[in-house]
């Protein structure tokens, strides 16, 4: 038996205790990036893991990620109070890779979009980027700038 099991799932489709299990290795780091690998296959699907150590019975790393979805749901109603757009992925090409955008409903051209960073610097920090500056340009056109 290998040292180290990883168990993760969604919390809507949880398949069970062993059923759960993704990987085993005696090498950490190696299911430590299994887990990212996963999450990432999944599309942020993957709701909780945990790391366990099999010789010491231990759960010796694990995430639960509700207060995360409760944060980010949180954020995503705070911008929906600033703007109905909603944030997208597009590939920009001055950065030679995948950015998450949002529409500047404010803009006097046809349309603009706003870059608010890379999909890998995560959703989260785009999420902080729209709201910080669509409330600037929200508020530069209430005062007539």
């Amino acid at each position: 038996m290998m040292k180290y099991l990883l168990f993760s799932g969604s919390h809507y489709y949880p398949l069970g205790g062993m059923e759960d299990l993704v990987g085993s290795s005696n090498d950490i780091t190696e299911l430590k990036e299994l887990q990212l690998n996963s999450i990432e296959a999944w599309d942020g699907e993957i709701d909780w893991y945990h790391l366990y150590n099999s010789e010491t019975g231990e759960v010796i790393e694990f995430n639960d990620w509700d207060e995360e979805i409760d944060r980010v749901e949180t954020k995503i109603v705070e911008l929906w109070k600033i703007t109905k757009e909603k944030i997208f992925t597009e590939y920009y090409t001055h950065e030679h890779s995948d950015c998450y955008k949002i529409l500047d409903e404010f803009t006097e051209y046809k349309e603009a979009k706003l870059v608010l960073g890379k999909v890998s610097d995560g959703y989260e920090a785009a999420l902080d980027e729209a709201i910080r500056y669509v409330t600037k340009l929200k508020t530069e056109r209430e005062q007539g700038k």
